[in-house]
This record gives structure tokens, sequence and C-alpha cells, in this order.
């Protein structure tokens, strides 16, 4: 634990000269990432949480159970129902408790991680998809706004597949509405990676009109290979060019230093957030502070 904690305070330490006093960083450390997630939320601004494994239950059991990440609003809402109120009410449940609350294995192991468990994911190293949604604030809750913000979404999933050596094969996109009902369309294509393409296949997707007003949208790249193995029918070597520069400026003098006309007045809208299960880059655009 001691030399856990030396390399949390040198991290911190580092960020504060590099970067200078006026940000701060919260670290936490556990016996696994999602204790160490929740250990690094609670201290801060700037705080230093060790969370050690026979400890637990004393550090975190208190916390509200929407301290749990990965609980937004609606999973609250959920858990409550079902009596969870605490992280410590979910760390009790039995384990025939958690298959019965639900359907899937979700329950399970997140109180298996909680009581300390390293789940190891076996993930495959290639990603099968790459995905973005945002909230649509009033006055952008139109089938015209929303598909503005929908192709600044696909053109940072675009960006994402291109940076990390990527092509993808299919395209999803998905409206959810202020009466709760939703629209989901999706198609599928030859591997590609370039905008101009992407774009008329997210055209072709939208519904053609609605009396519905748009609340949150999304858009999802999947069937996801490594590329650029060989040159897709619908890749275009004048357009690989041009996504390629857009890719290097915007990467080095900032995410919407060149951007689709179109999307001007939808600029300051749907950033990256950082998220449990993401890690964005440094070029990303995040809202200010």
């Amino acid at each position: 634990i001691e030399s856990a904690r030396k390399i949390a305070q040198a991290m911190k330490d580092h960020v504060r000269a590099v970067v200078g006093s006026e940000i701060k960083s919260s670290v936490g450390i556990g016996p696994n990432i999602l204790i160490a997630k929740i250990a690094s939320d609670m201290q801060k601004p700037d705080g230093l949480v060790i969370v050690p494994s026979n400890q637990i239950f004393e550090k975190i059991g208190h916390l509200p159970i929407q301290d749990l990440p990965g609980v937004g609003v609606q999973m609250k809402i959920r858990l409550n129902a079902k009596g969870y109120y605490s992280i410590g009410d979910f760390m009790k449940a039995p384990e025939q408790e958690l298959r019965k609350h639900w359907g899937s294995i979700w329950g399970l192991r997140v109180s298996r991680e909680l009581a300390g468990e390293d789940i190891s994911y076996n993930k495959n190293p290639l990603q099968n998809s790459v995905s973005h949604e945002h909230v649509l604030p009033p006055d952008l809750r139109t089938l015209e706004k929303s598909f503005l913000i929908l192709t600044k979404l696909l053109m940072k999933a675009a960006a994402r597949i291109r940076d990390e050596k990527l092509k993808a094969r299919r395209l999803q996109v998905y409206i959810k509405f202020t009466n709760d009902t939703r629209f989901e369309n999706a198609v599928t294509f030859s591997d590609t990676d370039e905008s101009a393409f992407l774009i008329k296949e997210l055209k072709k997707l939208m519904p053609k009109s609605t009396s519905e007003k748009p609340l949150k949208v999304a858009i999802v790249l999947s069937d996801l290979i490594s590329g650029p193995a060989q040159m897709s029918l619908f890749d275009n070597p004048k357009s690989t060019n041009v996504n390629q520069a857009l890719d290097s400026i915007n990467a080095k003098f900032g995410a919407n230093t060149l951007y689709i006309a179109s999307t001007k007045e939808v600029l300051s809208q749907a950033k990256t957030r950082i998220s449990f299960n993401h890690i964005p880059s440094v070029t990303d655009e995040f809202d200010e502070i």
C-alpha cells in the first residue's frame, strides 16, 4: 500500500508541476478498477484515497448507491425500488437475490468487484464498436437540428476509428423522443472510414418526418475491422487525403479548428465527457470547467 501511495503522490505532484497548481487531481487506490474509481471520487478536487481489501465495506459501504460507477438517475430509481439505497445494501445482498433481480451478469459482477475481486474480462484487443450520444437542449429538439448533432457525433466517431486504424461496416442511429418513443435504423456497407460517405448514409437513415420532439440521439459505428488492409469501394483517395488533413490539423490546433460548415451552429454541443469505460484522447473536445 505504501508503494502505491508513493506512486499516486508522484502522479499528483507531476500534474501540479507540469500543469500548475490551478489544476487539481484526485487519485483512488483499491484492489480493482471499480473500487479505485469510487475511491477517486470520495475526496475531490485534490484527494488521495486508499481502500484496502479488508476495509472495503467500512470505507465505501455508507456511500449512496448513485456513487457506484455506471449508476445514473434511472438506474438509481430501479435500484432503490429493489431496496438498494447504499453501496453497502448492494454488498450485503446474497447472490441468489442478485440473480433474481437482474437478467444479466451485471449484479453478480459488480457484487464480486465490491468484495475485492479483480475480474479479468479477457477483452478482444480489437474493439467492436464506437458510439457517441447526446441529450438535446430544448432549442435543438427538431429533426433538422438533431441531424446536425448526429453529424457532429458521427464525425467524432469517424475520427476515432481513423486514429485507431479501424474501419466500420455498419452505422446505426438512435433517436429517443420526449414522449419516450424511439426510432432506430441501421445500414451495412463495405468497410470504410470515410466521413463524406458516412454522412450520406446517415441522411438516408434519418426519419422523414415526425410530430414528436427528439430528446436524445446516438450513433454507433460497429463491425469494426483493422484497416487499411485494402481500399473500400466507397473510399476515395481525395477524400482520404482530406480526412487525414482534417484529423491532423484538429489534433495539432484543437478540436473544431476545421469542421463541417453545416454543423457550425451546434459546435458548442456534444462535447466529450470522461466516462468510466472509455479513456478519451487529449485532443478530444471537452466541456469547459
